[in-house]
């Protein structure tokens, strides 16, 4: 019985001894891809490209404001026919309706887009990191983001970007 439970201690603090022994890093790999040079130019040629769908989504924004001012100086008018401010009411909502739904499907597709804008910098920087690690004996590099709490001096973060903006 005191051997099992021996047995038992030994296992469950072995994971902890082998931590232990280890080097372990954090990386805030947001940061990364947001400060290095290639990151932010990737970002900004894919914000570039979002130019004109941002432009069409203002254009609408601003021709509903529009309508919305004529139907409100419609109203005041005693002499616009009911029928008449509810068609325009009508088709005010629509175009409500359908930039909603624009801004929706641009949003969602920014996030894609940005991903997919990063994916070459994200490899560079799983390289960057593996070859840091082989380096210096590194055997487990975490992400700050799920890390309650590490030393600044383990943080890899800007010696990374350095790395990287280096060799481009």
């Amino acid at each position: 019985m005191a051997f099992g439970l021996l047995a038992l201690l030994f296992t469950l603090s072995a994971p902890g001894l082998a931590l232990a022994q280890g080097k372990t890093a954090v990386i805030d790999s947001a940061a990364v891809l947001e400060r290095c040079a290639e990151g932010q130019r990737a970002l900004a040629a894919y914000r570039k490209q979002l130019e004109p769908d941002m432009a069409e989504l203002k254009r609408m924004e601003q021709q509903i404001k529009k309508e919305m001012e004529a139907l409100e100086k419609a109203q005041a008018k005693e002499k616009t026919r009911e029928v008449e401010l509810s068609e325009r009411r009508r088709k005010l909502m629509v175009a409500q309706q359908r930039l909603i739904e624009r801004t929706s499907e641009f949003q969602r597709g920014i996030q894609d887009g940005e991903r997919k804008a990063l994916e070459p910098v994200r490899q560079r920087l799983s390289g960057t990191l593996r070859r840091i690690a082989a380096e210096e004996g590194y055997e487990v590099v975490v992400e700050r983001s799920t890390t309650p709490y590490a030393r600044p001096d383990l943080d890899l973060t800007e010696r990374v970007i350095t790395m990287m903006d280096a060799t481009k």
